[in-house]
């Protein structure tokens, strides 16, 4: 299939490319658009970017413990490096804007590349196609400015490592993303080494091939070596926040297992291949723009239940060619060798490893979360293609293979795709009754670090990112990895559970004096038409504490305003604990 390569029509290169862009203009538009809106932001931002804000200049932004944990244990020494400079010398407003889509450009260019050395113009147009109208890449993965934002554009660039046989460049990519989001660099680092020492010699290429052995191993130990380097001082800090949760943990700290801090998969016991495979593939399919014809959409179809058998068909019929493709492919040149290698065996080989050995080595469905998207929106053109060129069809079918693949690929995009916008999955939307809010947080002044306190899932969830001041606990940042720190998120919780139902004025004073918080939000609604949320253990308490309180809160009282209240309106009251003394 490599010399269609040598077939190449520049002419209808451009026109795919012109094709493709007119596709995705509302996709451009929709990202255009969020660019250039303030109060919309992915959720996982409101937690990666806070740590940062205080190497600003001037800022009153305090530097605490959980700030100090996500540097120490979260966030991957290059990414923090990174944005320390940022903060410090840049405008860290508009680079974590920025580098998310210079990440997507990256991906798409380096799959395109990749799809036209192995498939030429057909490949390159049914790959871009896929890939755009999917929202498994840029709103599920990419946005936000998070690690994960460099995990897909890497996996990409070590296929073309693979393709134009460059060890040493796989070998600066291991330690690149080590720096910068870890988990990839385990799936390139095994395989570089499965490369260079395991694949039988007609399969390694020429490069290797004239490489000694003494050579590859120096190659891999230098790697090895310095990805080491950059990832054991995280694990040295990160064991002062105590061990990892482990399976055992879960009956003593429930905000670890289900019903706790994370969705699906994300918590122990962790689930093994298949039913991440089912689940990732089918997020691949998914697209939530505007189709491109409506009426040839399924979003168009009244019957729910014979929409949902239309997609489960179209899902089966592109997973049942990409698996016959993973097969099939391989058989075609050494190229193909090498990419299946580490899209199909290395992904399947370090999901297990991290599966046996969870979560020392992240969690399991991570490394098939990068890899499989990908394998797809390859692997389903190319195989496409491929049965139709080699099957007992009639020779027309044979020689116009090509035509055909892009035809049954634009009528699966005419079904179940759309031109790009999508729903923005994860994104925080302020809204107009919380930005007065949000203000008065972001405009007070003084020369204290403000610490910030109210119910975690509530507005405070947005008070580091939007106002810029410290929060002693959003639902964001409540995370349950490590066990001294989880214990210190439930002490925090605790305390503001017993702020927040308090009968008198000893519980903020204990925030104040205890936790140094200064200001304390109480949201209106929660005393009235809509109960405050939380994940166990605590959910079970709420009701009870509520109800003990619910027809007369003293945190609503007008006593408690007039002597510690800065700020009211319809939707929350503001106190400063200071005022408490006076």
């Amino acid at each position: 299939m490599t010399n269609h390569l040598k077939k190449n029509n520049y002419f209808a290169l451009l026109f795919a490319v012109v094709v493709l862009c007119w596709i995705f203009v509302p996709g451009i538009k929709a990202h255009w658009e969020l660019w250039n809106t303030s109060n919309i932001v992915y959720d996982d931002t409101r937690q990666y970017i806070p740590p940062f804000l205080s190497y600003i200049p001037d800022s009153t932004f305090k530097d605490d413990y959980i700030n100090q944990y996500y540097l120490n244990a979260i966030i991957p020494l290059g990414y923090s490096k990174l944005f320390k400079i940022i903060a410090e010398h840049g405008d860290l407003s508009f680079w974590q804007n920025v580098l998310p889509y210079i990440s997507y450009i990256t991906m798409l260019i380096s799959l395109a590349l990749v799809a036209l050395r192995l498939g030429g113009v057909t490949a390159f147009f049914c790959t871009l196609l896929l890939t755009l109208s999917s929202d498994a890449f840029f709103y599920l993965a990419m946005g936000g400015s998070n690690p994960r934002m460099f995990a897909y554009p890497v996996v990409a660039l070590a296929l073309l490592t693979l393709i134009y046989e460059r060890p040493l460049l796989l070998a600066c990519l291991t330690i690149f993303i080590t720096a910068l989001y870890p988990t990839v660099a385990v799936i390139c680092g095994i395989t570089l080494a499965c490369w260079l020492l395991l694949l039988p010699k007609e399969y390694q290429g020429t490069v290797v091939n004239q490489c000694s052995y003494s050579r590859r191993l120096g190659l891999l130990s230098i790697t090895a070596g310095l990805c080491a380097l950059i990832v054991f001082p995280q694990l040295i800090n990160g064991q002062s926040y105590g061990s990892r949760v482990l399976l055992e943990h879960l009956t003593a700290y429930p905000e670890a297992g289900s019903s706790g801090r994370y969705i699906y998969g994300d918590f122990p016991p962790y689930s093994f291949f298949w039913d991440w495979f089912i689940a990732l593939t089918r997020i691949t399919l998914i697209s939530s723009g505007t189709p491109l014809i409506l009426s040839a959409s399924l979003y168009s179809i009244n019957d729910n239940y014979f929409a949902v058998l239309l997609f489960a068909f179209i899902w089966i019929f592109i997973i049942g060619i990409s698996i016959l493709g993973t097969y099939l492919l391989p058989r075609q040149s050494p190229v193909f060798v090498r990419v299946y290698m580490m899209l199909a065996g290395i992904t399947l080989i370090t999901h297990t490893i991290a599966y046996v050995f969870a979560p020392y080595l992240y969690m399991p469905n991570r490394y098939l979360w990068y890899t499989v998207p990908i394998w797809i929106v390859l692997t389903f053109p190319l195989t496409l293609r491929l049965v139709l060129e080699n099957t007992k069809l009639p020779s027309l079918i044979r020689r116009n293979s090509s035509n055909l693949t892009i035809l049954v690929v634009l009528g699966i995009f005419l079904l179940i795709g759309t031109r790009g916008e999508g729903k923005f999955t994860h994104m925080v939307h302020l809204g107009k009754e919380e930005e007065p809010i949000i203000n008065y947080i972001k405009n007070m002044q003084g020369d204290a670090s403000y610490y910030v306190a109210g119910w975690p899932n509530g507005i405070i969830n947005n008070v580091p990112f939007f106002a810029q001041k410290s929060a002693l606990l959003t639902f964001e940042t409540h995370q349950v990895l490590h066990l001294e720190y989880l214990k210190e998120m439930r002490k925090r919780m605790v305390a503001l559970m017993d702020a927040y139902f308090a009968k008198d004025s000893t519980p903020l004073e204990t925030l104040r004096d205890t936790y140094g918080v200064t200001h304390f939000i109480v949201e209106k609604k929660h005393f009235k038409d809509t109960p405050p949320t939380y994940f166990k253990p605590f959910d079970e308490e709420i009701p009870s504490r509520l109800a003990a309180v619910i027809e007369n809160p003293y945190i609503l009282s007008d006593s408690l305003k007039q002597k510690a209240a800065v700020y009211e309106d319809d939707v929350a009251v503001i106190y400063e604990l200071s005022k408490l003394e006076e």
